[in-house]
């Protein structure tokens, strides 16, 4: 895993929750839901900002605005006495508002979970174990993303995922990638909140069912069109793929960790 990789890491395990804190604090909201999952604890529909930009290699944050300065974009030039500068363009990027769905996960339950497969590969470290746990979090958000778009039978465009690290817990976010909101987010919530109160059982709702249906496809080991991989996915990102891990966080599948780098 590259050094950027693990600072990116460090950096954005040290931010806080902002916006959207309170919401998961506050049980008499109505778009609150108790999973009574060990990983995925539970659930939150709310309207906050999005943010993307290009320079950091988590692209994209939900519910709280990214420094801009760290997002700037410049081009080679020089000052008045000659001299060789740096000229800003402006941030390279795109914030707006819209509706979003939360999951708030047990990030001690994940590393649970993972430990025993990163500690079985060989030359097992730190390193390692962050990747497996980003990987994790990323592969799992490509399969929500898709298993959205099978169950809304909306384009991939529509909606859009993202992950964060805050302390003790990880969040994995769906939103509507439209200015205010679609609707298919809110359609996605309102149904695991009818799954949730026939059934009980977050893995047995048609979210979570079609999720584990995708990430267990025996058609490759990682990831493939076939199953996990999207249209225009970033190469460092397709590295970072693996179906199996994403599977074993869930609980839905006994894995052998493969290691790509």
């Amino acid at each position: 895993m590259s050094d950027e990789l693990l600072k990116e890491f460090e950096e954005i395990k040290t931010r806080k929750m902002k916006n959207y804190q309170l919401l998961f604090e506050k049980r008499n909201l109505e778009g609150y839901l108790e999973t009574k999952h060990p990983v995925f604890t539970s659930a939150c529909f709310y309207v906050d900002f999005v943010s993307s930009y290009v320079s950091k290699f988590r692209l994209k944050y939900a519910g709280q605005r990214p420094d801009i300065k760290d997002s700037m974009a410049a081009i080679d030039d020089i000052d008045h006495k000659g001299n060789p500068i740096k000229k800003p363009l402006g941030p390279v990027g795109f914030s707006f508002k819209t509706q979003i769905l939360s999951f708030k996960v047990n990030m001690k339950k994940v590393e649970e979970r993972i430990s025993p497969i990163v500690a079985s590969a060989d030359s097992a470290s730190n390193n390692m174990f962050i990747e497996a746990l980003i990987s994790s979090l990323i592969t799992i958000s490509y399969a929500l993303k898709k298993a959205v778009c099978i169950l809304q039978t909306c384009d991939l465009d529509d909606v859009e995922t993202s992950w964060g690290v805050y302390e003790d817990h990880c969040y994995l976010f769906l939103f509507d990638n439209t200015e205010g909101g679609n609707g298919i987010t809110y359609l996605v919530f309102s149904e695991l909140k009818e799954d949730l109160d026939a059934k009980g059982d977050l893995m047995h709702t048609r979210l979570f069912t079609q999720i584990s249906e995708i990430l267990t496809q025996k058609c490759c080991l990682d990831a493939c069109e076939e199953c996990l991989l999207l249209p225009r996915t970033p190469n460092h990102i397709v590295d970072l793929l693996n179906k199996q891990l994403g599977a074993a966080v869930l609980g839905v599948a006994d894995v052998e960790y493969h290691h790509n780098i």
